[in-house]
């Protein structure tokens, strides 16, 4: 199998397409399984690229690199299946963008579109003409009407991931070790209750390091689950509620100058970086300045953190700047898109309460059985849970997994799929 990457401007849309093809002359197993990358521009003004029988992702808008870590994970799955899929953004983050853009994906003849929609209202006259040109829509992150979609993939990576940081940067105040094997909240409450009793007046203070701005749609999300969690009673006597938010605006090359600055202000517990890269600078920062006390943790990457967490079970975690992180896949929620859309096409998935969808292994993933059920007010969603903590537990492990296939979840990555009550007419 080969897959190429050609750089695209099809109808005014830009994209990415990742085209999985076979029989590609006559080849041995060890050849087929070789992945080859080769780029192309293709002139608008020349030919057009056809994108006829491809399994589109229809990102947001062409801005935000979070859709291309969805759809690396969306793109390997689909191309392992021999499929072709593309990674499709309109020209500006708005519905009637997107909208014009599924009109053409139609015209084009595609087999299939994930939309991450850029609002819920808008599209279904042109998810009607979807349906009636025979195309399954699934949506991603973002719902559109459910009659008129298969099912909707659900990425509860905001708030859970936010509600998480919390908990884990109290668990590190606390002086506290990650344990893998006891529920998240036990630990929670069982630390605070020692902390308590050891200090009655000293609160646990937090200050949290951003990235760009304040216009972020899916950082601010997490800040503002982080806020809402801190506002929980059990943190009260432990943890200061005043949520102290610090955006860098700089580029990677700024970042040790700018954890420089971020350390200068204030005396803090424990800090907490919202990407790997600000997590790695605080990190690095701590470790270079031993007289600054301050734990880090955050959103990280086991390569990324590699000097600053312990390595083994064995290694004292409080020793490391990093005791312990939260690895964030958004690859494998594109993964969980792509299992939901050829299970579909298999007949092996409908989108109705009760039935299973069946998430085949890859790398640290096992088999996962999501099974259908009702979900607030959104009908036909698959829940994915995709991230872990990594912890001297396990760290060793998920260094050993290649970056290029994940961009950081938990092995267990159990979640729900939640489904209309009478199935979706969509692509039927």
């Amino acid at each position: 199998m080969k897959k190429f990457i050609i750089g695209l401007k099809v109808l005014g849309i830009t994209g990415i397409l990742l085209a999985g093809l076979t029989g590609c002359g006559q080849s041995t197993e060890e050849e087929e399984n070789v992945i080859e990358e080769t780029e192309v521009t293709v002139d608008p003004d020349e030919e057009m690229v056809s994108l006829a029988g491809s399994d589109v992702f229809l990102y947001q808008n062409n801005t935000d690199s979070v859709g291309k870590e969805y759809f690396q994970g969306f793109s390997d799955a689909l191309v392992e299946a021999g499929r072709t899929a593309v990674y499709v953004t309109p020209s500006e983050g708005t519905v009637e963008a997107q909208v014009q853009v599924i009109e053409e994906l139609i015209d084009e003849q595609v087999a299939s579109i994930t939309v991450d929609s850029n609002g819920a209202d808008g599209y279904d006259a042109v998810l009607q003409e979807a349906a009636s040109a025979g195309i399954p829509v699934f949506s991603f992150e973002s719902s559109v009407n459910q009659e008129y979609r298969v099912t909707h993939i659900d990425t509860p990576t905001l708030q859970n991931c936010g509600n998480t940081l919390v908990k884990i940067a109290s668990l590190i105040g606390c002086g506290v070790d990650y344990q893998e094997d006891v529920e998240l909240d036990a630990q929670i409450t069982q630390a605070f209750s020692a902390y308590s009793r050891t200090h009655r007046r000293d609160k646990i203070v937090l200050r949290i390091a951003a990235i760009g701005d304040a216009s972020r749609s899916d950082q601010n999300s997490k800040l503002a689950t982080m806020q809402v969690e801190l506002q929980n009673n059990i943190y009260q006597s432990v943890v200061d509620p005043a949520m102290n938010v610090v955006y860098w605006n700089s580029d990677e090359d700024d970042l040790s100058a700018k954890a420089a600055e971020f350390f200068e202000n204030g005396e803090y517990n424990v800090v907490v970086g919202m990407t790997p890269e600000i997590t790695a600078a605080l990190a690095q920062y701590v470790s270079e300045h031993s007289e600054n006390v301050a734990k880090v943790t955050g959103i990280g990457t086991p390569d990324l953190l590699a000097d600053y967490t312990p390595n083994s079970s064995e290694d004292l975690a409080f020793t490391s700047e990093c005791p312990y992180f939260l690895y964030d896949n958004n690859a494998d929620s594109g993964r969980i898109a792509a299992a939901a859309l050829l299970s579909y096409l298999d007949g092996n998935y409908d989108g109705e309460i009760g039935s299973e969808l069946i998430v085949p292994s890859y790398d640290l993933y096992p088999e996962r059985r999501l099974i259908t059920t009702q979900f607030a007010d959104t009908a036909s969603s698959i829940s994915n849970k995709p991230f872990v903590i990594v912890s001297k537990e396990n760290a060793a492990l998920w260094r050993d997994v290649p970056e290029s296939g994940m961009e950081g979840d938990g092995a267990d990555g159990l979640g729900n799929v939640v489904g209309d009550t009478a199935g979706s007419t969509a692509g039927r």
